[in-house]
């Protein structure tokens, strides 16, 4: 039983094709109480995923660079290299655990990650949503998710009379190419 367990494992693991990233951006969007948004965007992207021929086949994970986070205003930027302590936690890291297609989805690409975020050294179990295309050999990801700095050990800052929102909204538009 073990041998055959053992040759499926191989088997998967020759047949899926890295994926490559190509292109896009993450932006985590949060507020400051009673002033402004705060939309810092990051295009340092590393890929771990794996896909063999379809969508539903895509495994692994994907680091998203946190010292590449860039937002409009250089000083908040600074700042919030600090809170996040990006001297030790560099990166953010998504792995999937499962897909699940949305069977009501008339356009047919509608997709749940369910999956494990590692932020600040706390790894939680997060879902990303949204649209997954796989077309000549071109995976695109436009998803959506949302969690609270919070449950990463990340306390939200605050200066003055402004607070900054605890919770961030996530967007991902990723395209990997499939090698």
């Amino acid at each position: 039983m073990k041998k055959i367990i053992l040759t499926i494992i191989l088997a998967t693991t020759i047949f899926a094709n890295p994926l490559i990233f190509l292109k896009g951006s993450v932006t985590a969007h949060t507020e400051v109480i009673g002033d402004s948004t705060i939309n810092p965007t990051s295009s340092g992207i590393i890929s771990h995923f794996t896909i063999q021929d379809n969508i539903l086949s895509l495994k692994g994970s994907v680091d998203v660079l946190l010292t590449n986070f860039n937002s409009d205003n250089s000083s908040r930027d600074k700042h919030m290299c600090n809170l996040l302590n990006i001297m030790k936690y560099a990166k953010t890291t998504f792995t999937i655990q499962s897909i699940i297609k949305n069977e009501n989805d008339s356009n047919n690409n509608q997709y749940t990650l369910k999956g494990t975020l590692n932020l600040h050294g706390i790894t939680k179990a997060v879902n990303l949503h949204g649209n997954i295309l796989f077309n000549n050999k071109i995976l695109t990801l436009q998803m959506t998710t949302s969690f609270k700095m919070s449950d990463f050990g990340i306390t939200p800052p605050s200066l003055l009379f402004f607070d900054v929102r605890d919770l961030v909204d996530i967007n991902i538009d990723t395209s990997y190419f499939k090698n």
